[in-house]
């Protein structure tokens, strides 16, 4: 086998940071406009997201730009996250799914938390909420008072 320089600068060129700069979510395939190295800009690159989750970045995001065969031409854009929104110093095995306004669920330590200025759970049928005691406003406060008398499960302070 011999040396190709070309097919070599190929391979290097492959896998490059990049900067969202718009995004277009409109279609079946989410769209992104990036600027790479100097001087290049890149329009209409698919962004890959895992099955079952969607995402905006928003502009500024950092992300990889993986060019197929080295080529500028065939990109695709691969994860992203903005350095100034996402939570930091989580341990190891924690997981956060985070937005722009400082709305977070995360999983940490056998702990599911979930911050926001509203929490809204909508449901057709039910909503079921299943635990041997229930704390509303904050933990502890008074039994909560049903039409068959003290709850034993559910307290409120208010």
């Amino acid at each position: 086998m011999t040396y190709d320089p070309a097919s070599s600068d190929n391979i290097r060129a492959m896998l490059r940071r990049a900067t969202v700069e718009e995004v277009d979510d409109s279609g079946s395939q989410q769209l992104v406009r990036m600027r790479g190295l100097k001087g290049e800009t890149f329009t209409k690159v698919y962004r890959a997201q895992p099955h079952g989750f969607s995402s905006v970045p928003p502009e500024g995001s950092e992300a990889l730009l993986l060019a197929l065969g080295g080529r500028s031409d065939r990109v695709i854009m691969i994860g992203a996250e903005h350095r100034d929104h996402r939570p930091r110093n989580l341990p190891g095995g924690a997981q956060a799914l985070y937005g722009v306004n400082g709305e977070l669920i995360s999983l940490i330590g056998g702990v599911v938390r979930i911050v926001g200025a509203t929490l809204m759970v909508e449901a057709d049928t039910k909503i079921v909420l299943k635990a041997p005691r229930v704390d509303l406003g904050e933990e502890g406060g008074d039994k909560v008072v049903t039409e068959a008398g003290p709850s034993s499960k559910v307290y409120a302070k208010v």
